[in-house]
């Protein structure tokens, strides 16, 4: 997938809806070098997020707690949230850019079994990955 429109999707969040919910193998999702600014949810298991290089593909969402005139918490904050079983992401930087104006979350989790992130490049205020199951 990539944000130029040379790939089958122009957007993660449509590239992660397009996956089948009733497959039994792992998906792998290839995200070119772009600055993607969306909010994803990922409800699938068996997922791979890969992206061209760590620098190059910048995930990024400026939601975060309290935020006016929104239902928003600290956890849906996120910037992705990752709900199926064995997301595996490499090469990507997430950030939430919400700055320093209350609690907000990069990457949060909420899955049974195995999540790899990637590393967090800190943006200004430090980067947050929550780690429950609500």
């Amino acid at each position: 997938m990539a944000k130029d429109g040379s790939g089958t999707h122009t957007s993660i969040k449509r590239a992660v809806d397009a996956v089948l919910t009733n497959r039994s193998t792992r998906t792998l999702i290839f995200v070119k070098n772009g600055i993607y600014e969306e909010k994803i949810h990922i409800p699938f298991s068996n997922i791979s997020l890969i992206g061209e290089s760590r620098d190059g593909v910048i995930v990024s969402w400026d939601d975060y707690s309290d935020k006016p005139g929104t239902n928003i918490s600290t956890a849906t904050s996120y910037t992705i949230w990752a709900a199926g079983d064995d997301l595996y992401m490499e090469n990507m930087t997430v950030r939430n850019t919400a700055g320093n104006v209350g609690q907000a979350v990069a990457i949060r989790t909420t899955l049974e079994q195995t999540f790899q992130p990637p590393p967090l490049t800190p943006f200004g205020q430090p980067e947050t990955t929550c780690t429950w199951k609500t």
